[in-house]
């Protein structure tokens, strides 16, 4: 389950509720972004660097495993500030750290007013020296942006990057379902939840 920082203490009742109820969430993974407030105001996140440790405190209480969502080359961030923001992470504890570097991307705010990002010797610098810090705390890497620790990888992610089928849930989610003949549906939500409950309402009748 993947939470912003806010909402974490806010709902912590709540979320504990998913762990001992059998709903089979095992991980929280929190949109930290950044340590460092600054960075954060530049990114116009409205969750401030002081909510995100209270966030990874209460997801080290309330789970068994957590992630902790680290983004670096951001406006205006220097070598030494993306790589304290690795180490926080590391110190908190997380299990899993999904570290990667800011895209612009099109019709988004930052596409049409562009910032000033770091320059790219210096950004290969981060890469090089942040990869070093997570290893050297034990972390391996198992895809793009995850590293976690030994047997923390994350199931989800994996599922992802080997075109596994998962359900989509919710406004917007997306949904990927291989029938037994091989075709493979791709629906929206909705779709994807009753053709899953179709399928298994024709293996109950084949039985």
């Amino acid at each position: 389950m993947r939470r912003s920082p806010l909402n974490v203490t806010r709902a912590a009742q709540k979320l504990a509720a998913f762990r001992v109820t059998g709903a089979g969430v095992n991980r929280l993974s929190l949109g930290v972004q950044s340590f460092d407030d600054g960075a954060l105001t530049a990114l116009g996140r409205i969750h401030s660097a002081e909510q995100s440790r209270r966030a990874v405190t209460a997801a080290r209480e309330l789970f068994e495993r957590f992630n902790i969502d680290l983004m670096h080359g951001l406006p205006g961030q220097d070598q030494q500030q993306a790589l304290d923001d690795v180490s926080e992470a590391i110190n908190q504890g997380a299990d899993h750290i999904s570290w990667y570097q800011l895209t612009i991307e099109p019709n988004t705010a930052f596409y049409s007013s562009p910032p000033t990002l770091p320059v790219e010797d210096t950004l290969a610098t981060i890469q090089t020296e942040g990869e070093a810090l997570l290893h050297t705390a034990g972390f391996h890497q198992y895809e793009v942006s995850a590293w976690a620790r030994p047997g923390q990888a994350s199931r989800h992610n994996m599922n992802y990057w080997t075109f596994g089928d998962y359900i989509g849930i919710g406004a917007g989610a997306h949904g990927k379902i291989t029938e037994p003949n091989g075709t493979i549906d791709a629906h929206p939500a909705q779709s994807s939840t009753q053709r899953l409950h179709g399928l298994y309402c024709r293996a109950d009748t084949a039985h």
